[in-house]
């Protein structure tokens, strides 16, 4: 068992497991005291006789170590806000019902379609900066509750966004996003299993689709992989012809980023990175609507996909058939940036509801600062 000894200062505000701290230190404001909790490294101690008092007290409470570490700690830094970028767990829900004067703040970092799934326990939510109204709907189908719901789009994609060169070549006509994940030895979840392989059988089938249409028109294409340095990953994709291809490993998510950024059109399953992409209003299709994806989410408490239904035809391609797709991919790209901004308004919105005028880092920045003030 490792002992990590931490900061014994109190603090305004919290951060909630170092998962992401890269883009929340965007969110909250300079001149603000933050400490950093980092649950998955070793057992956080202060060096402190209260700090140990008070551990004995909450571990005869709570019957729980690690329940009794974290809130002895938030106990002693006495925080007014707590913040984290883990937003499909429990834990802030639960800190809520202890310190219920405290500030809660979760913000979004993935696609949370598996959340509607039966039998996961209930979350609820303080503050939450979502995506989109999408979320809004599959918390509501599956009766999780959000007390404080602000839809702003991706903090990652804002970040990025702020930071990039808006005139940037276009070097690829069309970024596929893989969603290959490596599978396990055995699977203890039917539904994973379900996904993993749906992903894999799709995802050759449209790469083929991709490669085919680069090869009729001289398109240059890229993959946005999923891992920085995954062999199976890299073995899988040997479906492409890499003459046509340029495989780009996902080393930090700037690099993902830039993919979608240099192409003009991005395909995706239904990546948190494609609607990024969409928020950010990059032409961009998703193949949530073929059957072999659509049968993973209909199940359960769906009544609707809610993963495509906002999307315009030309952004979903419900079969694998190569002429849908050539017919598709073609009418986007006859479409002007202007017109395919006004086509895809609507689902932006529901989906990722980016405004680059006042990107999502800065709009929670200013809700700790009046939080803050409050106090």
């Amino acid at each position: 068992m490792i002992i990590n000894w931490i900061d014994s200062s109190e603090c305004d505000v919290m951060v909630f497991d170092a998962d992401g701290i890269e883009q929340l230190s965007y969110c909250i404001p300079d001149d603000v005291k933050t400490n950093i909790l980092n649950v998955n490294e070793g057992v956080k101690l202060i060096f402190s006789l209260h700090f140990f008092l008070s551990l004995t007290k909450n571990l005869l409470l709570f019957k729980k170590l690690k329940l009794a570490l974290v809130t002895t700690i938030v106990e002693h830094w006495n925080p007014k806000i707590i913040i984290t970028f883990i937003d499909n767990a429990s834990a802030l829900g639960n800190l809520k019902i202890i310190f219920p004067k405290i500030h809660m703040i979760s913000v979004q970092n993935g696609t949370r379609w598996d959340l509607s799934r039966p039998g996961l326990q209930k979350l609820n939510f303080d503050y939450y900066f979502s995506f989109g109204d999408v979320e809004q709907d599959i918390f509501r189908k599956a009766g999780h509750t959000v007390k404080h719901f602000y839809p702003v789009g991706s903090v990652k994609a804002g970040v990025f966004d702020a930071e990039i060169d808006e005139k940037k070549k276009k070097i690829f006509d069309i970024c596929f996003i893989s969603q290959y994940r490596t599978p396990p030895s055995s699977f203890s979840d039917p539904w994973e299993e379900n996904l993993l392989t749906s992903y894999a059988y799709v995802t050759e089938r449209i790469v083929n689709n991709i490669n085919e249409f680069a090869k009729k028109n001289n398109f240059k294409i890229c993959i946005a992989l999923r891992g920085a340095d995954n062999p199976n990953e890299q073995e899988f994709f040997k479906c492409a012809d890499k003459n046509n291809i340029t495989l780009i490993p996902n080393k930090g998510f700037l690099s993902s980023y830039n993919a979608v950024r240099a192409s003009k059109l991005t395909i995706a399953l239904s990546s948190t990175l494609g609607l990024e992409a969409l928020g950010l209003a990059e032409k961009v299709i998703v193949c949530k609507d073929i059957e072999e994806l659509s049968n993973v989410v209909m199940q359960g408490l769906w009544t609707e996909n809610l993963c495509t239904h906002e999307l315009k035809d030309l952004q979903r391609l419900h079969t694998i058939d190569y002429k849908e797709f050539e017919y598709k991919v073609s009418e986007l790209f006859k479409m002007s940036p202007d017109e395919y901004y006004l086509y895809s308004k609507n689902a932006r919105k529901y989906y990722m509801n980016y405004d680059p005028n006042n990107p999502p880092h800065q709009i929670i920045k200013n809700k700790i600062r009046s939080l803050l003030l409050e106090n």
